[in-house]
């Protein structure tokens, strides 16, 4: 009742002209929840605090269309402000941003308890529809319940909660929401002797009612009797809602004959009485028909307003209808025009005849434009013309950003780069991308100190500091020093960025490490390094005290690993020696690994690693073993192994993609759904198209030829190959078929009842070879019937 009409209309929320005329679907638009070393929405409310004063930070493309703007009228030096800045953050018309779910229908649903009855009404209320495309569609907004519950609230002051009046209102209100949800049959009536508050209540409800119901024209003919009765206290209300009826019978579906009644509807309201409701919404729905009507000058008055000194109230709104109206054959006005560039869109001319009208009413218009417009420029030509002919400094970002290492424009943009002043807004990026496009040319040393420079800045962002982090550990002298670089503080993050209090990513994966000053985590190109090490060096990093010992647990781990498969039992026992404090849940099979000799020790080794289902020798898709040993979680992988001297397998280093599937910076990202920045660890794509490959540190690039030998050496193959099919090199050993071998050869040895339970689930969740589970299974339950383990192991999966 009362205002519900709200929850369907232009009040509030103000919806887009875009929005308007394509129903809009409900969802957050957010990221997955979990931690980010950069953050594309501003990072903390202080740090997007600063940079709507004006404080810019290296521009990242792959935020809300918002923050994208905000970069380009801060490049410009043009004002933003916390007020604007807060609707830019946010993605534009975001239904769950307002509350739309159970907010106002939860008040709604306390405020029916006020009446004898209400409580036992159910509870639960569909506030939309499923759309013919199977999209979730609001129909009634949380102001909408809020309304009928201030309603109620006052009609049971005024005549009691036992009165007949307040239980018909009641039951028709009910009606009303039913409609919300599709077809909810008639309005429940109201007696024949209602008072007239009621009778005008109802006239109300029944106009909302087929609003709801999708019956537009009989709403519009409701609401304007509802306009013209001075006794109604709805009659403030009336005009608009004839509008909005109308619009809504003109869009859904498009209706072109009926976009002129629904323009004088609107223009109507906007020429009542300053007391009439409506008028900002009104706008609106005139604004939505210029949008279909009149989409050149509409783009080009939008164009006005946000580039103008003061931003206009519902500079959100004017944005999604600016972003997604084509310039319909005139020039693209240069602010839409870097949007576009900067997020690396193939920009096209439209052809002028495809806007023929005949080819318009014919609907081929569109056909005609797809079919022969062809692009004249890539991104990365348009962003260094604009930057030759206009000099500002806001392309010169662009062209930077859609860059890539390796671009024959790539010196004569980093020189550019150099050239910016620190007091320019450009600045920030500029060093970035300077420094990003000429890692392979510059000497490193210079580059350290360059880096070094920007990070002793104490105005630079979570973010940015990542950033340059990112590149200082592509640079850095020796072990010590890319540590040092490679331990980044993460956001962590649910509808706003927030400092990270556990060292779980909620998204499965664990990745932080618990720092004297916070949680820390290394960065995706850290990892990616530390992976590409020979083991020697591996294990030095392990060892290193300056790490968070959750991180040095991920690196001696996976070295460990490496060192079994290579059997380097020196590096082993290292490793195994610092697990006893690193890993205390294995300290007995740690401290016997380092206690054994000879066969004693590889069958030590190999038990431990049996316990371990997320083992792998590289960060990239090592899981880390996390509560009781039986909780340790991930799946068991094939490890194979060559004797030194055999002809080494042709092994390739994890994709850089492998490196964002622990959510860190990457798989939820839009520029990694459409192919951008694949390869680029450090910004993972936020930065534009550019990017880079990781650059390996001389100490690193120097010892490549010593790391590709070992890993040629190893393998720990995924779970899913085809066991009639693979091949293996000449003297390729299973070390699942080791362990086995050392259980089959120890009878007496406590722990093989227990290696053979293990060999079990080994070939059930991952490792299984030449029919390992059944050859386990069959041996544990001849030889140790009575063991707990056989208890355990009542089938194998082979």
């Amino acid at each position: 009742m009362a205002l519900a009409w709200r929850g369907i209309a232009l009040g509030s929320p103000v919806l887009s002209a875009a929005l308007l005329l394509a129903a809009p679907a409900l969802g957050s638009g957010d990221p997955i929840a979990g931690p980010t070393y950069v953050d594309e929405r501003g990072g903390t409310p202080t740090e997007q605090e600063r940079f709507f004063a004006g404080r810019v930070g290296v521009v990242l493309v792959t935020g809300t269309d918002g923050m994208l703007f905000a970069n380009w009228r801060l490049l410009h030096e043009l004002p933003v402000g916390s007020v604007a800045g807060a609707r830019l953050a946010r993605k534009c018309c975001d239904f769950q941003a307002y509350g739309v779910e159970n907010k106002g229908a939860a008040r709604w649903v306390e405020a029916r308890k006020l009446v004898p009855g209400g409580a036992a009404l159910d509870e639960y209320i569909r506030v939309g529809r499923m759309s013919a495309d199977y999209v979730y569609v609001p129909t009634c907004l949380s102001d909408a319940f809020d309304t009928a519950a201030t309603t109620l609230t006052d009609r049971v002051r005024r005549y009691g909660a036992d009165s007949p009046g307040v239980q018909a209102w009641l039951r028709a209100q009910n009606s009303v929401f039913e409609a919300c949800g599709g077809d909810a049959g008639s309005l429940t009536p109201i007696p024949v002797d209602a008072p007239e508050w009621l009778r005008k209540d109802h006239d109300y409800q029944q106009a909302a009612f087929a609003l709801y119901s999708r019956r537009f024209d009989e709403a519009a003919q409701r609401f304007r009797a509802i306009s013209q009765d001075p006794a109604s206290p709805w009659r403030s209300y009336g005009l608009y809602l004839v509008a909005r009826s109308l619009f809504n019978a003109a869009i859904d579906p498009p209706n072109p004959d009926r976009f002129a009644a629904t323009r004088a509807a609107a223009e109507a309201v906007l020429a009542a009485p300053t007391e009439v409701f409506g008028k900002n919404a009104a706008r609106s729905i005139l604004r939505a028909l210029d949008y279909r009507e009149h989409p050149a000058q509409l783009l080009l008055q939008l164009d006005r307003e946000l580039t103008a000194g003061t931003l206009p109230d519902d500079v959100d709104v004017a944005l999604r209808d600016y972003v997604t109206l084509q310039p319909g054959g005139a020039p693209e006005p240069d602010l839409a025009d870097w949007m576009r560039t900067m997020r690396s869109e193939t920009l096209s001319p439209s052809l002028p005849f495809a806007n023929d009208p005949w080819l318009i009413a014919l609907g081929l218009d569109a056909i005609v434009d797809a079919v022969l417009t062809v692009p004249v420029e890539t991104p990365a030509e348009r962003a260094r013309r604009r930057w030759t002919e206009s000099g500002d400094a806001a392309w010169l970002v662009a062209a930077l950003a859609v860059t890539r290492t390796g671009d024959p424009h790539a010196a004569a943009l980093a020189a550019d780069a150099a050239r910016v002043k620190p007091d320019n807004p450009a600045w920030l990026t500029a060093q970035y991308h300077r420094f990003r496009l000429t890692l392979d040319t510059e000497n490193p040393a210079d580059l350290r100190r360059g880096i070094d420079a920007l990070l002793a800045r104490r105005d630079l962002t979570r973010s940015d500091r990542n950033l340059f982090l990112g590149l200082r550990t592509q640079v850095a002298a020796d072990p010590a020093d890319l540590i040092r670089a490679a331990l980044r503080e993460p956001y962590c993050r649910d509808l706003v960025p927030r400092p990270c209090t556990s060292i779980y990513d909620p998204t499965g994966d664990i990745t932080l490490g618990n720092g004297p000053g916070g949680l820390l985590g290394f960065g995706e190109d850290a990892r990616a390094i530390i992976d590409r090490m020979p083991l020697t060096m591996r294990a030095a990093v392990a060892r290193d005290r300056t790490l968070p010992p959750e991180l040095r647990l991920d690196v001696a781990l996976t070295s460990f690993a490496r060192a079994v498969a290579l059997r380097d039992d020196g590096i082993a026992d290292q490793m195994a020696g610092d697990l006893v404090l690193l890993l205390p849940q294995l300290r007995a099979d740690w401290q016997r690994i380092v206690a054994s000799r000879g066969s004693a020790k590889r069958y030590a080794q190999l038990f431990a690693m049996a316990k371990l289902p997320g083992l792998r020798p590289d960060l990239a898709s090592y899981y880390r073993p996390r509560g009781t040993v039986r909780q340790f979680g991930g799946y068991w992988t094939r490890w194979t192994t060559l004797p030194p001297g055999a002809a080494t397998s042709d092994a390739g280093v994890p994709a850089a993609s492998s490196y964002a599937a622990d959510g860190i910076s990457g798989r939820h990202d839009d520029a990694l759904d459409m192919g951008q920045g694949e390869d680029d660890l450090v910004c993972r794509g936020k930065c534009g198209a550019g990017g880079r490959p990781v650059h390996l540190p001389p100490f690193v690039a120097g010892a490549q030829a010593r790391a590709t030998a070992e890993r040629g050496r190893y393998q720990a193959e995924g779970r899913y190959l085809d066991n009639e099919t693979e091949t293996y090199p000449a003297g390729t050993v299973f070390l699942w078929d080791e362990l086995l071998d050392h259980a089959r050869a120890n009878p007496t040895d406590p722990r093989s009842p227990e290696a053979l339970y293990w060999l079990i689930r080994i070939g059930r969740w991952g490792g299984n070879y030449n029919h390992m589970s059944k050859r386990a299974f069959q041996l544990l339950h001849r030889r140790y019937p009575g063991s707990v383990w056989a208890k355990r192991s009542p089938y194998h999966y082979d």
